[in-house]
């Protein structure tokens, strides 16, 4: 009868030491998959943006000579276009929380965090944007609560 329970107790071992192994191989391969979906996206972003940037560089050259012929004067057609960016960089300022911090949360937590992860997580709705946790928090700061300093106590 001993001789059966410490074998199943080593077998029992065995299956718990194979188990811990492969959930270990599970979280490298599930890591690696996660940091490599993450760096195709951020190269992807890093390709789009300098050719954005090459496009919107030449198509400024062209403004402003454009404008520059049209005033009879180049300096005046490139500042003109120097305006058009200060215009630009002013409103994606003050639009960035909207613009490009909650996209690239939402868009990071999805990739973190399989539909089948949140689900064992209990999370069945998309996590809440930070703006919309300021909004609550500061509606609930704003809340009213009645004075009582001239109630008398008893």
């Amino acid at each position: 009868m001993e001789r059966n329970t410490f074998s199943s107790i080593a077998d029992m071992a065995d299956n718990i030491k194979t188990y811990v192994e492969a959930k270990i191989d599970y979280e490298r391969l599930s890591l690696l998959e996660k940091t490599v979906s993450i760096l195709s996206v951020a190269l992807s972003i890093i390709i789009v943006s300098l050719v954005g940037l090459v496009f919107v560089f030449f198509a400024s050259l062209a403004l402003g000579f454009w404008l520059g012929s049209l005033t009879d004067s180049n300096a005046l057609g490139f500042l003109c276009v120097a305006g058009i960016y200060l215009v630009a960089g002013l409103g994606l300022w003050f639009g960035r929380e909207t613009l490009f911090v909650t996209p690239f949360i939402g868009v990071f937590i999805r990739m973190l965090f399989s539909d089948k992860e949140a689900e064992q997580m209990g999370a069945s709705e998309t996590p809440e944007s930070i703006t919309d946790i300021e909004v609550k928090q500061t509606a609930a700061a704003n809340i009213k609560t009645p004075e009582y300093e001239d109630v008398p106590l008893a």
